[in-house]
C-alpha cells in the first residue's frame, strides 16, 4: 500500500545519489512510499515496477541491485537499500529511512522481519554497467514476439489504421505490460463511442502513433455516447449522423 512521505530539497543535491542514473534516484524515492514505518517492504520487482514505473521500460531488478551495490568511489560501504532473505522470502530494507522520514504515529506497525545482517546479492554489477538499467538495448526474441502480438491486438482495435510503422514504434517504446495493455484497449473502446471520435465520420480521430505518444489512455475528457454498451458502434455512428442531419435550405 502506498503512503505519503516527505521529500526534502536536499535530496536533489545529494552527491552520493548523483552518481546514480536518474531512474535509480526516482526508484529510491518511490520505495519510500511503499515501505512500512520501519523502512521495509517485500522484494516484489514486478509489483514495484508497476507502481513506480507503470509507463517506462526499465530493468527494475538491475535498478534495485544498483541501489544495493552503488559502488560509490571512496565510500564503498555506502548503500541505499539492503536486500535480504528470511525464511526463503526476500525483503528490502532502507537503512536511512527513519533519518529522513517521520511516519505518523497511527501508521500500522511493521509486520516484516528486520534486516538480518546478510545481504542477498541478486546479480553482481560489473564496472561500467551502471547506466544501462533503462532498456534501450535489443530485447529477446520471445519478448519481441509478445510485444508484436500485443501491438496487433491494439492495431485491430484502433479505428483509424494509419502509419502502422510509426504506431508500432510508439507502441514498442511504451512496452505495455498486461495491465497497461488492458487499460489502453479499454480507453480505445471508450473513445470510439465518444462525441469527438464519432463526429464527421471519425475525421478527428488522431493517428494511432499520435494517440500513443500523447498517452491518450490517460485522457479523462472522452465521454462515451449514451448508447454505448447497448448497441453496436456502427449503430451509434448512424444515430449520431441522424442527430446532426438538417434538411437542406
Amino acid at each position: 500500500m502506498a503512503r505519503i512521505r516527505a521529500l526534502k530539497p536536499d535530496f536533489f543535491k545529494d552527491e552520493d545519489l548523483a552518481t546514480l542514473p536518474f531512474e535509480a534516484r526516482l526508484l529510491y524515492q518511490g520505495l519510500w512510499c511503499f515501505a512500512d514505518k520501519e523502512g521495509r517492504l517485500e522484494y516484489r520487482p514486478k509489483y514495484i515496477k508497476a507502481e513506480i514505473f507503470p509507463y517506462d521500460n526499465v530493468d527494475i531488478e538491475k535498478l534495485l541491485n544498483l541501489l544495493c551495490q552503488p559502488n560509490i568511489q571512496d565510500r564503498q560501504k555506502k548503500v541505499f537499500i539492503r536486500i535480504y532473505t528470511v525464511d526463503e522470502r526476500k525483503y528490502i530494507d532502507i537503512p536511512e529511512f527513519l533519518k529522513h522520514q517521520s511516519p505518523h504515529h497511527t501508521e500500522k506497525e511493521s509486520e516484516l522481519p528486520c534486516f538480518n545482517g546478510e545481504v542477498t546479492v541478486i546479480e553482481p554489477l560489473r564496472k561500467g554497467n551502471r547506466g544501462d538499467a533503462h532498456i534501450s538495448y535489443p530485447i529477446s526474441k520471445s519478448e519481441s514476439k509478445s510485444l508484436n502480438n500485443a501491438f496487433d491486438v491494439f492495431w485491430k482495435s484502433y479505428p483509424k489504421r494509419k502509419s502502422r510503422g510509426q504506431a508500432e514504434k510508439a507502441f514498442l517504446k511504451i512496452n505495455p505490460d498486461e495491465q497497461l495493455l488492458a487499460l489502453i484497449l479499454e480507453s480505445v473502446e471508450r473513445a470510439k463511442t465518444s462525441e469527438e471520435w464519432i463526429k464527421e465520420k471519425g475525421k478527428y480521430i488522431p493517428h494511432p502513433a499520435t494517440w500513443l505518444n500523447a498517452k491518450g489512455w490517460l485522457d479523462e475528457d472522452c465521454e462515451a455516447h449514451p448508447l454505448s454498451g447497448t448497441v453496436s458502434d456502427k449503430t451509434i455512428r448512424t444515430v449520431k449522423m441522424l442527430d446532426e442531419w438538417r434538411p437542406p435550405v
